[in-house]
C-alpha cells in the first residue's frame, strides 16, 4: 500500500517506512512521471507518425497510432532510469561509460 494511501484511511507511518520506500530512486522517479514528451522534425520517423495521426479517419492512422502506442510504452519505461543516471552524473565525479576518463559534474548542462 502506498503511504499517502494508508494516512488518508487513518493510519500512521514510520520514519522507517519512509526511508524504506525512498530509498529506490529509479522508483521514485517513475512516481514522479506525469507525462512522456515526443519531440521530433517531420523528415523524421517519428515526425512522420506524429504527422499521421492528424486525421482519425485514415488507415495511416491506426498503423502510426499502434506504432507509437509501442515507442511510448518503451520511452516510459526507459525514462525513470536515464533521468537517475543523468542525476548521477551531475552530482558524482565517476569514471564515464568508457571507461577512458572521468566524468565530471561541472560539464553537466543544467538543461
Amino acid at each position: 500500500m502506498r503511504l499517502a494511501q494508508k494516512v488518508v484511511n487513518g493510519g500512521s507511518v514510520t520514519d522507517e517506512e519512509i526511508r524504506e520506500k525512498c530509498t529506490d530512486h529509479v522508483e521514485k522517479q517513475k512516481w514522479g512521471q506525469l507525462s512522456i514528451v515526443q519531440r521530433a522534425s517531420d523528415a523524421q520517423g517519428l515526425g512522420k507518425l506524429l504527422r499521421a495521426r492528424l486525421d482519425p479517419r485514415s488507415k495511416e492512422y491506426q498503423e502510426a497510432d499502434k506504432q507509437l502506442d509501442d515507442i511510448t510504452s518503451r520511452q516510459r519505461k526507459r525514462t525513470p532510469n536515464d533521468r537517475h543516471k543523468l542525476r548521477e552524473r551531475a552530482l558524482y565525479v565517476q569514471p564515464n561509460d568508457t571507461g577512458a576518463s572521468w566524468n565530471r559534474p561541472c560539464k553537466i548542462s543544467q538543461d
